[in-house]
């Protein structure tokens, strides 16, 4: 990668995906704030109902779109020693690696729990 001159960081690929998923990550930590408010107040209106529905889309399909680039070149900002970045660099692509680790493990955890049957059709005798 030095040989061809590839960047070091993922800020220089796509910069703007990066954007989109921090922002999805805030939309995300709102509708965790609203849920937690609503289970505390037993109460939910059906527009923040929408909201968190749509928050969670949002991140799902900013956290496909980015994981991609974030794995290998926040890896490589990390871990290169020799390069010349920037500390701000290198501690967002820490922060990245650890959002993204952590929307793995959600979706492990979440995955886990779920129940999985057999498909059983009616079954036609006659």
């Amino acid at each position: 990668m030095i040989k061809y001159k590839i960047a070091f960081d993922v800020f220089e690929i796509s910069l703007v995906r990066v954007i989109i998923f921090a922002v999805s990550w805030c939309l995300k930590l709102l509708a965790f704030w609203l849920i937690s408010r609503s289970v505390r107040t037993m109460n939910i209106s059906k527009l923040k109902c929408y909201y968190i529905a749509f928050s969670q889309k949002l991140h799902m399909i900013s956290l496909n779109t980015v994981a991609l680039d974030v794995i290998p070149y926040s890896l490589r900002a990390l871990f290169q020693t020799s390069s010349q970045l920037s500390t701000l660099t290198k501690v967002l692509s820490g922060v990245l690696t650890s959002l993204l680790v952590y929307d793995f493990c959600e979706i492990y955890q979440i995955g886990g729990q779920a129940e999985i049957k057999a498909f059983e059709g009616e079954s036609s005798s006659g």
